[in-house]
């Protein structure tokens, strides 16, 4: 139970004077991993996105026209 517990906060104990060590990771090392992991997902989405406002802007403007004529 307690070793399961060390792997899931991610204890390390220092081997030479036997304390405790506790390994924390920083928000963004975290952010960054999980980034570099999804690539292609994470491009599929900002793509979808700039694309998704290109089209808004496109066809405001073509509306615009529209009501110009």
């Amino acid at each position: 139970m307690e070793y399961t517990k060390d792997i899931i906060f991610g204890v390390r104990y220092d081997e030479v004077n036997n304390t405790l060590k506790s390994v924390k990771q920083k928000r963004t090392s975290k952010f960054l991993q999980e980034v570099k992991k999804h690539k292609l997902i994470i491009a599929t989405v900002f793509s979808a996105v700039v694309f998704i406002c290109i089209d808004i802007v496109l066809i405001t403007n073509f509306f615009r026209i529209l009501t110009t004529s």
